[in-house]
């Protein structure tokens, strides 16, 4: 895939363009717990023991979440702690008191950083406040976003990793941006970093590329490229 540079400045701006200034870019840090054997002792009465046995071997909570937009500013850089409140609101995801002692830390954040800060459900609920209308980058979005309980329109929602298949974000951002990115100890990666690298990485190699432009994208690139302006404003009011 061939990488396209941005519109020259002195060029009208595209829809494309007024899109790209509208990204935002999103990436969630998980933890990993393994789901120990429920002891011989617990009894069937015990709500939080029924609800750990229903969930798999291994599994991952979002626990540090940061956002930004196409200038890379923090909007949101926080943790949350998604146990305490969760349970209550969806009956898939463990409580607060069913992490121990059915759980063990396998990786990834350490609960010592997130046990204190909001509960998910209020990081969510600003998360939504930010990407309300937004076109939304991300890496495995997907994942991100059902994790964190989130819908977004499918229209809004561009995934760096539907682009690129089968590649991880450490190796786009080497191979495509020259850059060393998750390198902390015990697989804990700077979701800051991991959130701008995928909003370079969808700009330069995505958003302008041709490849991946619709008929009426060509055609106002075109103009736009031989002087003749853009004529995408009708199609404007679908990201309003």
């Amino acid at each position: 895939m061939h990488g396209a540079g941005k519109c020259p400045s002195n060029q009208k701006k595209t829809r494309l363009d007024r899109l790209a200034a509208k990204l935002l870019s999103i990436d969630v840090e998980y933890t990993s717990f393994d789901r120990l054997k429920k002891p011989a002792a617990a009894t069937s009465s015990n709500n939080n023991t029924n609800l750990i046995a229903k969930l798999p071997q291994m599994y991952q909570l979002p626990t540090e979440i940061c956002l930004i937009d196409s200038n890379k500013n923090v909007l949101l850089h926080t943790y949350c702690n998604p146990v305490v409140d969760d349970a209550s609101e969806d009956s898939s995801s463990p409580s607060s008191t069913s992490l121990s002692p059915y759980s063990h830390y396998k990786g990834g954040r350490h609960p010592s950083r997130w046990s204190q800060a909001p509960p998910l459900a209020t990081i969510r609920s600003q998360l939504s406040t930010f990407i309300q209308g937004a076109p939304l980058v991300g890496h495995n979005l997907k994942k991100d976003l059902k994790a964190l309980g989130l819908h977004h329109p499918d229209k809004l929602c561009y995934d760096t990793m539907h682009y690129f298949k089968y590649r991880t974000l450490k190796r786009l951002a080497a191979e495509l941006l020259g850059r060393e990115i998750q390198g902390g100890d015990n697989g804990v990666h700077d979701p800051l970093e991991d959130a701008t690298a995928v909003m370079d990485i969808y700009l330069q190699y995505v958003h302008y590329n041709k490849e991946n432009m619709g008929y009426e994208d060509l055609v106002e690139v075109y103009l736009s490229e031989i002087g003749g302006g853009g004529e995408g404003d009708r199609r404007e009011e679908e990201w309003e």
